[in-house]
């Protein structure tokens, strides 16, 4: 879920990790989610006090995660482990346009 805090998103994918092994998820599979989860965390985003580059950090892993259940076991299928980093930056351009937009609309009402 985009809409999640980074607490919610580490209790989630620790939720997450752990359902996959109770119903026998193949090793591959968690360890690439695991790998995914680890480098979102550890993404310079995450760390940088920028709020719209952490926001960006978990939309793109809410994006990517839906992508990759609509795409496993397809031709379009792909490791979810790496960060498609343009993609992130394309999530983030769009999260600083609609921040200026909704700054420009609320200066508007003054």
């Amino acid at each position: 879920d985009k809409d999640i805090t980074w607490e919610e998103f580490a209790e989630a994918a620790h939720r997450l990790a752990n359902a996959m092994k109770e119903n026998n998820w193949e090793a591959n599979n968690i360890n690439s989610h695991v790998k995914f989860w680890l480098a979102l965390e550890n993404h310079p985003w995450r760390h940088s006090h920028c709020e719209i580059g952490e926001r960006a950090l978990l939309v793109c892993q809410a994006q990517v995660h839906s992508r990759w259940h609509d795409t496993l076991n397809t031709e379009q299928s792909f490791n979810i482990a790496h960060i498609n980093d343009i993609l992130l930056v394309q999530i983030r351009d769009e999260l600083v346009h609609s921040a200026r937009v909704a700054e420009l609309e609320s200066l508007k009402q003054v």
